[in-house]
């Protein structure tokens, strides 16, 4: 249009425009739009967009489309939307370019191909921009534009699917995403869409359909080795794609197939190992490694990852604090804060447990450093920390001296042999265990610690497969084939405890049972730093656990319940039962209601040492390798399950994980919405119950 057509526009219409006010008629598209150029003259951006908003749905009513008024219309329209969104007013500038596009649409195209292409330009800048600020709705009706448009564009398509996605629609999303890699079987984008959708539907299948979970994941996998595969690749599809293979891992874990499992856990991490190396100033790929690290018990290998990532989150603030992305930039650095806090704790646990004493105080710094939701915990560990110590070193001394005057005292080499093998000094442990031996001491408890502490040299599994119900259970035994018989009788006496209580379909899916041959292989091979009072322990999947010579059958019955019961629990509840409510289910069907020590608890209760339980499972993080705490916590779970049965009987606990299975997809983290349904308790109430319940001391 010519600087002359446009000023004749604007002279004809004037009078016509204040004609119609003045006289209470709708005033013409032509008037409109003169008004609307006037008012962006003048700087009044609200009002003239509402202005030229009303012009462009009144040119709709016109079936013979005004050319020269919609390429002027359009042009005030970019105008308007540039201003709009150089002044920070994101929402009124979509709605500017949505107004264009609208526009577009109906004139079948607007001045020429260059303006067009700045349009479409600008639209796809914006919608991307709403659709990250959290306007998905806004976001998604722009980017349908576009594609109506032009149904080749790939960006739109992607931008369109990414927007149906965050508005929770993965169906759709995964449509449009097929749609642009369609037109452009290179579109990155589109297949990181496609692998986005596949997790967001697997994850929204309930435990009835693992096996579409299973089908969604794997997908979401190979989506994402698609969209890493150009050169140079985009660190943001390494972070997705070792995402998703950590995923995998864990259902591969809950199917049973440990060595497939395995392999996509070892990949996962070497693909955020890579994301990470390549923007190595940037907090987001040492977060996701961190939090595998962490998630995998690596405290050591997390915690200084976790420091670097505050680091770089900390600089990013520094110099950008009022960058849009600063409030997500602060949580993260809050949760990396807390996150670190965790693994310093954890470690410090383990330097006690190791009777590492000089390494504690560095360790338990850092957590205690990170806010003053640590100060009780800390103010708790420091005085165990001391009480421990000092009893550590005053029995080891007092053990020596009279080992000295006497080298022979069976009591004082029973000890040692104790304590050391209490902190995993097992070939200290050893030396006092074989020389007590020698002195004449025999019995089924001297084999016994002597075999614990001993290095055992690797030897392949005998492998049996075994029917649990509808668990599909393969027995990996280290023991020898002649302990063999008495472990199967063991584990099946087990399963039949086990869905005597939860049910006869409670064992389900796959799951491996590894017995390493003794305690110390166990400790040293089965996970991460197992505490010396831990005799087994289940992840989805698997059970671990170690033999001891003189283990019956029968004492396999009693190790065995507790695992399978874990099992149990997270396939009932479809893995959503808090890790406290597992614990209590395993050791309530173990029966150990009878001798779990109420006046010891109630005597820690009285002392404000006890978390109630809507914090236990935080408690059980923190302390999970520190005997006290871990104590206090799976007493107290116990108890609380106890008091469930009371309310309902046995049958309640199944009802209950049920109950939390049905609610995966909506509301799975309330776990008072299941209590209140199955046993008309929530957890407060079931709370304050097993506390009343508890002996009060003589007076």
């Amino acid at each position: 249009m010519t600087r002359r057509s446009g000023s004749l526009l604007a002279l004809c219409a004037g009078c016509a425009l204040a004609m119609a006010i003045a006289a209470g008629a709708v005033p013409a598209p032509r008037d409109q739009v003169v008004a609307g150029k006037r008012l962006l003259d003048e700087g009044r951006l609200a009002e003239a967009l509402d202005s030229l908003r009303a012009a462009r749905a009144g040119m709709e009513s016109d079936p013979v489309v005004d050319r020269e008024l919609a390429d002027y219309l359009g042009l005030q329209l970019y105008n308007l939307g540039v201003r709009l969104n150089n002044e920070n007013r994101a929402v009124e500038a979509l709605d500017a370019f949505t107004q264009i596009l609208l526009l577009q649409r109906h004139s079948r195209g607007l001045r020429d191909a260059a303006f067009e292409r700045r349009v479409h330009d600008a639209s796809l800048s914006l919608a991307r921009h709403a659709a990250a600020s959290g306007n998905e709705q806004g976001a998604a009706r722009l980017f349908r534009l576009l594609v109506d448009l032009d149904s080749l564009d790939a960006r739109a398509r992607c931008g369109l699917a990414g927007a149906l996605l965050a508005a929770g629609d993965a169906e759709a999303a995964d449509k449009e995403a097929r749609q642009a890699l369609a037109h452009d079987p290179s579109s990155v984008e589109a297949a990181a869409l496609l692998g986005r959708a596949a997790m967001k539907r697997a994850r929204s299948q309930g435990p009835e359909a693992r096996d579409a979970a299973a089908r969604q994941l794997e997908g979401a996998v190979e989506w994402f080795r698609r969209a890493a595969e150009p050169e140079p690749v985009d660190p943001a599809r390494l972070r997705e794609l070792g995402s998703a293979l950590s995923g995998w891992s864990h259902f591969l874990l809950r199917a049973g197939d440990l060595a497939a499992a395995g392999a996509a856990r070892v990949e996962a991490e070497e693909t955020l190992r890579r994301a990470a190396s390549l923007e190595p100033a940037a907090p987001w790929g040492w977060i996701d490694l961190a939090a595998l690290m962490s998630e995998q018990g690596r405290y050591q290998e997390a915690e200084p990852i976790w420091a670097r990532s505050e680091a770089a989150l900390a600089g990013l603030l520094r110099n950008s604090p009022q960058d849009q992305a600063a409030p997500a930039w602060r949580a993260a650095l809050a949760s990396c804060h807390e996150n670190r806090a965790v693994a310093s704790y954890n470690l410090a646990v383990d330097a006690l447990n190791s009777a590492r004493f000089d390494q504690i105080a560095p360790f338990l710094d850092k957590a205690c450093a990170a806010g003053p939701q640590w100060a009780e915990t800390c103010a708790r560990f420091r005085e165990t920390a001391r009480s421990r110590e000092n009893a550590f070193r005053t029995g080891v001394s007092d053990h020596e001296r009279a080992l000295r005057t006497d080298p022979d005292r069976a009591s004082d080499l029973l000890a040692l042999g104790q304590i050391y093998e209490q902190v995993g000094s097992f070939d200290r442990a050893l030396g006092y265990y074989t020389k007590l031996a020698s002195l004449g001491t025999k019995g089924p408890e001297m084999a016994d610690r002597i075999v614990s502490v001993s290095r055992k040299p690797a030897r392949d599994p005998i492998e049996r497969p075994l029917e649990l119900g509808r668990a599909r259970a393969l027995l990996r035994s280290m023991t020898g084939e002649e302990r063999i018989q008495d472990l199967e009788s063991g584990v099946k006496a087990a399963a039949m405890r086990v869905s005597g209580v939860l049910g006869e379909d409670a064992l389900q899916g796959g799951l491996t049972i590894t017995v390493y041959p003794n305690r110390r292989s166990f400790r040293e091979q089965a996970g991460y730093r197992v505490g010396s009072d831990v005799t087994g322990y289940y992840s989805p999947g698997e059970i671990r656990t170690f033999d001891v010579p003189s283990r019956t059958a029968l004492d396999w019955v009693s190790v065995m319940t507790h695992e399978l019961a874990h099992h149990a629990v997270e396939r009932v509840s479809g893995g959503m039962a808090p890790r406290w409510l597992s614990e209590g289910v395993a050791r309530f069907i173990e029966g150990d209601t009878g001798i779990v020590d109420r006046v010891r608890l109630r005597t820690r209760l009285d002392a404000g040492a006890l978390q109630p339980l809507s914090k236990l499972d935080a408690q059980m993080q923190r302390g999970w390798n520190d005997p006290e705490i871990s104590r206090d916590a799976r007493d107290q779970a116990l108890l609380a399950v106890e008091q469930m049965t009371r309310r309902k009987g046995g049958a309640a606990l199944r009802e209950l994980l049920a109950a939390l299975a049905a609610g995966a997809g909506a509301d799975a983290s309330d776990l008072d919405v299941a209590l209140r349904s199955v046993l008309g308790a929530d957890l407060a109430v079931i709370n304050a119950q097993w506390q009343a319940a508890l002996p009060r001391p003589s007076s």
